[in-house]
């Protein structure tokens, strides 16, 4: 193989089907094949890919297992049992009609589609182990590979952070709040600390609510907030008495 380094998990996949080949039966363990991967392609491995994760292991051996994953899906490598690793007639015969590649070309890719379609999350691939691998991993090649899955997990969280709620139901507690709000300005209720006065206040001028957001800020007692809160505060009674003259 010539020295050809390899960028990305993708880029492993071609090497990985050679190694195999050169194995009695194309196949060993996976602990075996991995550690051979190491020893035969270490010209290969740029030194970045050295870096240790939380686990233990290297991204190169995190690589060589997703190259592993993208080559069963296209049918080039299969697991005849529990942790072993074989090469199918197809891997061998994408190895016969390409015996000078040294990245794998489209036959290996995944095929090209007309239409967009959401990426399949690999087994045991998280959100977290997402994070950490853009951490480390150059911006461009990042998105390259994972981007798209990476927006996919995100989107699905923040999903699952959103209540399921009717606009009647919305409006209910909105109005319940903001009568609330009405009954203490107009004296009908007692006092209230500085935190609810400035919650309230939030609340008002997100609806642009802006006489009660500015009334609200005199319920404001510097000493009570963070500075910061206070600040803001403050720039919200602004604005909305700006509004109002």
């Amino acid at each position: 193989m010539s020295p050809v380094i390899l960028q990305t998990a993708e880029d492993y996949q071609g090497p990985l089907l050679r190694l195999l080949a050169t194995l009695e039966g194309g196949e060993g363990r996976s602990s075996d094949i991995i550690r051979l991967f190491g020893e035969t392609y270490k010209e290969n491995i740029p030194d970045w890919h050295y870096k240790r994760m939380k686990n233990g292991g290297t991204w190169w051996q995190r690589n060589v297992h997703w190259a592993r994953y993208f080559l069963v899906n296209r049918g080039f490598m299969d697991s005849p049992a529990r942790g072993i690793w074989r090469i199918t007639e197809a891997g061998r015969r994408w190895l016969e009609e390409h015996p000078d590649a040294t990245r794998p070309g489209p036959i290996i890719s995944a095929p090209a589609r007309r239409e967009r379609t959401r990426p399949s999350v690999p087994p045991g691939v998280t959100l977290e182990q997402l994070r950490a691998t853009k951490a480390v991993m150059p911006p461009d090649q990042f998105r390259a590979i994972w981007g798209e899955l990476y927006d996919r997990l995100l989107a699905e969280e923040r999903a699952r952070a959103q209540t399921d709620i009717s606009d009647t139901e919305l409006a209910r507690r909105a109005r319940r709040v903001l009568r609330e709000i009405h009954a203490f300005l107009k004296g009908e209720s007692g006092s209230i600390s500085s935190e609810k006065a400035y919650n309230w206040m939030i609340f008002c001028y997100t609806l642009s609510l802006h006489r009660e957001t500015a009334a609200l800020f005199a319920f404001v007692a510097q000493d009570d907030l963070p500075e910061w809160a206070y600040e803001r505060a403050r720039r919200m009674a602004e604005a909305c008495r700006a509004q109002l003259e």
